[in-house]
Order: C-alpha cells, then structure tokens, then sequence
C-alpha cells in the first residue's frame, strides 16, 4: 500500500510539473505586426481618399476612409479626417493586406500621420476640366479622350488617378487618358496644354471638343500659381 501511494504521489507532482509547459505553448492574442506605407493624396470624395504610393515602382491606385482612426498632424497633434486634402502627403497604417480592387483598399486602418505636401495637380485639373462642363448631362454616355502638350504635368499613375475621378464626376462617361488613337473612338476631346511650368506656376490651355452634336468647342487660358502645396488661380 505505501508503494502504491508514493507512485500516486510522483504520478501527482509529474503532471502538476506539465501544467506550466503547457500554458506557454498555447496560441497567445499578440498583437499583429503593422505595416506602413507612404501615400500622396490626388483625391478627395467626401471622407474616402484617393491616393498613389510615393515610390515610383508602385503603380497602384489606392483608396482608404480615415474616418474614427486616429489622425495626426505634421506636429503630431490630433486631427480629423477633415483635415486631409489633396496634394498630402501621408504615412498610413495597416495591418498588411490589400483588397485587390480598384482602386486598391487598405484591410484595417489604424493610423495615418500627415508627413508633408505635394502640389495637387490630379485635383486642380479635374476641377478646371469639370468647370468647363458643369453638368453630368454634358458627358453622361460619351465617349471623352484626354491628352496632353508641351511640358509634363502629370505623371503615369497621376494620369490613371484623372481617368478615374473625371468618369467619378461624369457618371456614365468613359474616359481614356493618354490612350493610342487607334484604339479608342472619342466622342470628345479634352486637350491639355502646358507651359511655362516653374516650381510655383504654371500656364495651362483647357480645350474641350464635345464632337458632332454638342455644343461648340469650349476652350480657357489658366496662369496657377503654388501656395501651400494648392494651385490657385
């Protein structure tokens, strides 16, 4: 009896050993390694931004909502998605995964840190353009091609980024920017002239060609100059 109670005893004290081993081998709730990616803003629809990443090599269109995450200014103070514009430059982050979408959306936000500005040529060019045709009706179910003369404004994945907000703008309308003419059959032109282009200003000719049954061809001469990162007139 005592040799079968000492065995009861060891067997006891073995498995209360085991117990701790066990707790640390079990699945913990760490939290999930953060990603961030630095992002211009080119647009801004209500609270939903609109943005391409700052390296070159990424040609993806993105989108994100800032809305109830927490947002900091270039002095790290607090602020509000309000206080996102086009032309930012921010450093967002997620928890890695990308929707596969178009425009590209972030999974899960958690933060986005104003970082500094870039000009917002995207924004300041499809308001101008849609200033010329201030109703839907104007472009709804057309056909429009975008193209561009004299000195660079926009840039590849700044051009996508045009497409996409004027057909936004236009609801029913397909635009191309940029596109081989044999490839497309506009039923309107909208050409962009550029010149004169500093660091602070630029010169910009708007001509906008409806095609046949349209209004006559609207055309405007812009001087912009850069203040804070916005182009004015």
């Amino acid at each position: 009896m005592h040799r079968r109670s000492r065995w009861m005893i060891l067997i006891l004290c073995s498995g209360m050993l085991l117990l701790p081993s066990c707790r640390r081998t079990s699945p913990t709730n760490e939290e999930k390694d953060k990603t961030r990616i630095e992002l211009e803003i080119l647009y801004k629809k209500n609270q939903l931004c609109y943005a391409i990443a700052n390296s070159e090599e990424d040609t993806s269109l993105y989108s994100f909502n800032p809305a109830g995450q927490p947002i900091f200014d270039q002095d790290g103070q607090a602020v509000t998605a309000w206080a996102l514009s086009p032309g930012m430059v921010v450093s967002l982050e997620y928890d890695g995964y990308i929707l596969e979408t178009f425009p590209c959306q972030f999974s899960d936000v958690s933060e986005v840190r104003i970082t500094g500005s870039e000009s917002n040529n995207v924004d300041f060019l499809a308001s101008q353009i849609s200033e010329m045709l201030p109703s839907s009706q104007d472009a709804a179910h057309t056909h429009w091609a975008v193209s561009f003369d004299g000195e660079a404004f926009l840039n590849s994945r700044e051009k996508r980024a045009l497409k996409m907000i004027l057909e936004d703008r236009f609801e029913g309308a397909t635009v191309t920017v940029e596109a081989d003419k044999e490839d497309v059959t506009p039923m309107g032109n909208i050409v962009i002239s550029v010149h004169d282009k500093t660091d602070t200003s630029v010169s910009l000719s708007i001509r906008v060609e409806p095609g046949t049954g349209h209004v006559n061809s609207l055309e405007k001469n812009i001087t912009a100059s850069l203040q804070d990162g916005t182009w004015t007139i």
